[in-house]
């Protein structure tokens, strides 16, 4: 008979990716019963699964390996609006082998996915780029519209990180800047609730300011 530490061992590796260092592990959800005007009443737990693991490929990209940022902060004495585009460095694939369900299990109409997603070398070294003590920890709140579908949330992800780097931006530079560019990643997974019809996002984050635009003097 096989020695029980020796037993754990096979099996830890016969679960685990091959090459895989670090697996990231985290749990989204899905409604099977939307509560939304008009569209579809009833959703199975296959179209909630593909949903799921649409959100898990952005959001588990967006751990390994961040994303670029231009940020203009809004200017009511020039006249200008905020803007803020968030752009993946690189996505992890639909279809990648690494990103598998591991749990599953319903709590009324909401229906909750564990993923799990095993990294490579070379995403080792991005995902441990992204923490090293060149970024600064930041954390935002985003909302987007739930009435407007349920890929909204990736939207309300995206308003976090636009108030994290805001928050983080307006405590590190003195005179407000025309543009703002950097690179950031999540740190986690984000928590997502529904609240007064909207998606609210909360995101702890991983950011470098790159690039800071002055404006020219009047």
């Amino acid at each position: 008979m096989r020695a029980p530490g020796l037993f754990l061992l096979l099996l830890a590796a016969f679960l685990s990716p091959a090459g895989a260092q670090t697996i990231l592990n985290e749990e989204f959800w899905a409604e099977l019963e939307p509560l939304v005007p008009q569209g579809e009443r009833t959703v199975s737990r296959e179209t909630a699964v593909g949903r799921i693991l649409d959100e898990g490929r952005f959001v588990f990209s967006g751990m390994i390996y961040g994303f670029s940022f231009s940020y203009t902060p809004s200017d009511r004495a020039r006249k200008v609006e905020e803007e803020f585009e968030l752009e993946l460095l690189h996505e992890i694939p639909a279809g990648d082998p690494n990103l598998f369900v591991y749990q599953t299990h319903r709590e009324g109409s909401r229906f909750f996915v564990r993923l799990r997603y095993g990294l490579l070398d070379f995403q080792e070294s991005w995902y441990r780029g992204m923490r090293s003590n060149v970024f600064r920890a930041a954390g935002g709140t985003g909302e987007a519209s739930y009435f407007q579908g349920p890929e909204e949330k990736k939207t309300a992800i995206v308003n976090a990180v636009k108030n994290a780097v805001r928050e983080h931006a307006r405590t590190r530079i003195g005179n407000k800047p025309r543009l703002i560019r950097g690179t950031a990643s999540l740190d986690s997974a984000p928590r997502i609730v529904i609240d007064s019809g909207l998606y609210r996002a909360r995101c702890s984050v991983n950011l470098r300011i790159d690039e800071v635009v002055p404006y020219e003097a009047f």
